[in-house]
Protein backbone atom coordinates (compact mmCIF):
# COMPACT_ATOMS: atom_id res chain seq x y z
CA UNK A 1 0.00 0.00 0.00
CA UNK A 2 3.06 2.50 0.81
CA UNK A 3 4.59 2.16 -2.50
CA UNK A 4 1.57 2.49 -4.11
CA UNK A 5 1.03 5.54 -2.95
CA UNK A 6 4.73 6.22 -3.35
CA UNK A 7 4.60 6.02 -6.93
CA UNK A 8 0.64 7.55 -6.98
CA UNK A 9 2.79 10.77 -5.32
CA UNK A 10 5.83 11.15 -7.53
CA UNK A 11 3.49 10.57 -10.33
CA UNK A 12 1.80 13.81 -9.30
CA UNK A 13 4.86 15.87 -8.51
CA UNK A 14 6.61 14.73 -11.94
CA UNK A 15 2.77 16.01 -14.06
CA UNK A 16 3.27 19.14 -11.93
CA UNK A 17 6.47 19.75 -12.40
CA UNK A 18 6.10 19.19 -16.29
CA UNK A 19 3.46 21.48 -16.39
CA UNK A 20 5.46 24.30 -14.92
CA UNK A 21 8.17 23.70 -16.91
CA UNK A 22 5.56 23.52 -20.21
CA UNK A 23 3.58 27.11 -18.95
CA UNK A 24 7.53 28.26 -18.47
CA UNK A 25 8.48 27.09 -22.14
CA UNK A 26 5.55 28.79 -23.52
CA UNK A 27 6.36 32.41 -21.99
CA UNK A 28 9.25 32.22 -23.46
CA UNK A 29 8.58 31.49 -26.63
CA UNK A 30 5.55 33.46 -27.62
CA UNK A 31 6.23 36.64 -29.86
CA UNK A 32 6.00 40.43 -28.77
CA UNK A 33 3.72 42.71 -29.91
CA UNK A 34 5.11 45.70 -31.95
CA UNK A 35 2.76 48.63 -31.03
CA UNK A 36 -0.54 48.72 -33.35
CA UNK A 37 1.14 47.84 -36.22
CA UNK A 38 0.83 44.10 -37.09
CA UNK A 39 3.94 43.88 -38.05
CA UNK A 40 7.54 41.77 -37.23
CA UNK A 41 11.43 43.15 -37.14
CA UNK A 42 13.52 40.63 -37.14
CA UNK A 43 17.37 41.48 -37.77
CA UNK A 44 19.77 38.62 -38.49
CA UNK A 45 23.72 39.67 -38.70
CA UNK A 46 25.64 42.58 -37.53
CA UNK A 47 22.80 44.91 -37.83
CA UNK A 48 21.90 48.30 -36.51
CA UNK A 49 18.18 49.20 -37.25
CA UNK A 50 16.43 52.96 -36.29
CA UNK A 51 13.02 53.10 -36.89
CA UNK A 52 10.70 56.82 -36.09
CA UNK A 53 7.30 56.96 -37.31
CA UNK A 54 6.32 60.74 -37.85
CA UNK A 55 4.06 60.86 -40.71
CA UNK A 56 6.47 58.26 -42.55
CA UNK A 57 8.85 55.88 -41.97
CA UNK A 58 13.04 57.37 -41.01
CA UNK A 59 15.22 54.06 -41.31
CA UNK A 60 19.14 53.55 -41.14
CA UNK A 61 20.80 50.19 -41.55
CA UNK A 62 24.92 49.69 -41.62
CA UNK A 63 26.57 46.41 -41.44
CA UNK A 64 27.17 43.41 -43.28
CA UNK A 65 25.11 40.18 -43.95
CA UNK A 66 22.09 41.85 -43.18
CA UNK A 67 18.61 41.04 -43.21
CA UNK A 68 16.07 43.26 -42.42
CA UNK A 69 12.02 42.85 -42.68
CA UNK A 70 9.60 45.58 -41.36
CA UNK A 71 5.89 46.84 -41.46
CA UNK A 72 5.50 50.10 -40.05
CA UNK A 73 2.92 52.54 -39.77
CA UNK A 74 -0.16 50.15 -40.70
CA UNK A 75 1.40 49.82 -44.39
CA UNK A 76 1.21 46.59 -45.98
CA UNK A 77 4.69 45.41 -47.50
CA UNK A 78 8.70 44.81 -46.51
CA UNK A 79 12.28 45.80 -46.64
CA UNK A 80 14.53 43.99 -47.41
CA UNK A 81 18.35 44.46 -47.14
CA UNK A 82 20.99 42.13 -47.86
CA UNK A 83 24.91 42.32 -48.16
CA UNK A 84 27.43 44.93 -47.01
CA UNK A 85 24.29 47.44 -46.82
CA UNK A 86 24.35 51.58 -45.65
CA UNK A 87 20.51 52.49 -46.08
CA UNK A 88 19.10 55.95 -44.93
CA UNK A 89 15.48 56.49 -45.89
CA UNK A 90 13.71 59.48 -44.98
CA UNK A 91 9.47 59.92 -46.08
CA UNK A 92 8.01 63.28 -45.52
CA UNK A 93 4.93 62.72 -48.41
CA UNK A 94 7.77 61.07 -50.33
CA UNK A 95 10.82 58.59 -50.68
CA UNK A 96 14.80 59.09 -50.84
CA UNK A 97 16.56 56.09 -50.05
CA UNK A 98 20.37 55.80 -50.42
CA UNK A 99 21.94 52.33 -51.20
CA UNK A 100 25.70 51.69 -50.78
CA UNK A 101 27.80 48.56 -51.22
CA UNK A 102 28.03 45.79 -53.47
CA UNK A 103 25.79 42.25 -53.43
CA UNK A 104 22.78 44.66 -52.00
CA UNK A 105 18.93 44.21 -52.21
CA UNK A 106 16.46 46.85 -50.97
CA UNK A 107 12.64 46.39 -51.71
CA UNK A 108 9.98 48.48 -50.55
CA UNK A 109 6.42 49.22 -50.65
CA UNK A 110 4.87 52.51 -48.87
CA UNK A 111 1.65 53.80 -48.68
CA UNK A 112 -0.40 51.08 -48.79
CA UNK A 113 0.72 49.24 -51.78
CA UNK A 114 0.81 45.56 -51.23
CA UNK A 115 3.91 43.33 -53.04
CA UNK A 116 7.08 43.09 -52.64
Amino acid sequence: MKKNMLKIFAGVVLLSGLGISSVYAAAVQAPKSQGQTGGAVQIQGNTDLNTNVDGGVKQAVEGSNNKAITNVGGMQGTVQIQGNTKVNTNVKGGVANAVKGSGNTSEMNIGGVQGK
